[in-house]
């Protein structure tokens, strides 16, 4: 810079002293152009850092929110399965209680009845008190909140082995006043040792299920058969009646959508029971078919797996 102004002041007589370069002006400019190079270089560079470091801030903010969004999907469809829980438990209750209200209702209206002979009215006492106990060890198995973990939407299971026998003949107790009015004999072909491995309150409420079923389809006079059979890898509990059978249309919903439909002596229901039934084996891994014609009755078959398949 000096030695341009020199040899500016030089080159027109003002300030008389030799050239300090030739090519001054050509060394300035190349030298402000070096400055500049410099400077635009680590610009250059500098932005391309922040570049780069943006980049990497946006590709994390980008993780988060999916992770974020993962969450709150995830959140979301427990919520969702928790409150499908609370309905099915909701179902599950109403539907229990309204058997044996109904059952029970039933039953006093013939005690009251001044033509009802004496000793028929003491055994539809006895038959009532038996109702109602085992309707209240039903609802305290369903109202153990501790078992139905709502909020995660699931249920803890308690699965142990079972003596089917006792556990079928518990239920068919409850049915007692119902088989009278129809005159339906229950056979129970199982062995008084055969033993399923389950969650008892839950097999309880399955097998509940399936013979108010039988006896709402069967007609008067009939006969509903409980067996049993098991392989290496899988127990099976068998419900045969004799009744009114299903469609080949219901029999593709059944468990899934299954239809209101009134039973021998116009007997109503929710359709819920069967839809129950496949959600509780479903819960233990299990599985239920059926198999049915019109006027053939029904086969509906409880399989439960092994507690050691091997």
């Amino acid at each position: 810079m000096i030695s341009a102004i020199n040899d500016t002041l030089n080159l027109y007589g003002l300030f008389q002293h030799i050239l300090v370069l030739k090519y001054s002006y050509l060394s300035t400019v190349l030298f402000q152009s070096l400055i500049l190079a410099s400077f635009f270089t680590k610009t250059f560079i500098k932005n391309e850092t922040l570049k780069n470091e943006l980049t990497k801030l946006n590709e994390s903010l980008e993780q988060v929110v999916v992770a974020r969004t993962k969450e709150y999907r995830e959140a979301k469809q427990i919520a969702e399965e928790a409150n499908q829980w609370k309905d099915k438990f909701i179902s599950l209750v109403a539907h229990d209680l309204r058997s044996p209200l109904s059952t029970v209702y039933s039953a006093l209206t013939l005690t009251y009845d001044e033509d009802t002979p004496k000793e028929e009215k003491d055994h539809i006492s006895k038959q009532i008190f038996v109702i109602l106990e085992n309707a209240m060890s039903t609802v305290e198995h369903l109202l153990n909140l501790n078992r139905f973990q709502l909020d995660k939407g699931q249920i803890h299971l308690d699965l142990t082995e079972n003596n089917i026998a006792e556990s079928v003949k518990q239920v068919i107790e409850t049915f007692a006043l119902e088989l009278q009015k129809k005159s339906i004999q229950i056979e129970i072909t199982v062995s008084d040792s055969a033993q399923i491995y389950a969650d008892k309150s839950i097999l309880n409420e399955i097998i509940r299920n399936l013979i108010a079923n039988a006896i709402k389809f069967s007609h008067p006079n009939g006969k509903i058969v409980v067996s049993f059979s098991e392989t290496v890898a899988e127990s099976t509990i068998s419900i045969r009646d004799y009744g009114t059978g299903i469609s080949l249309e219901q029999k593709s919903r059944i468990f899934t959508d299954p239809i209101p439909s009134q039973g021998t002596f116009g007997e109503k229901g929710f359709g819920i029971g069967l839809k129950l039934c496949y959600e509780l084996m479903r819960l233990q891994n299990g599985n239920i078919r059926v198999e049915s014609e019109i006027t053939q009755g029904s086969l509906f078959l409880l399989e439960f797996p092994k507690r050691n398949p091997s």
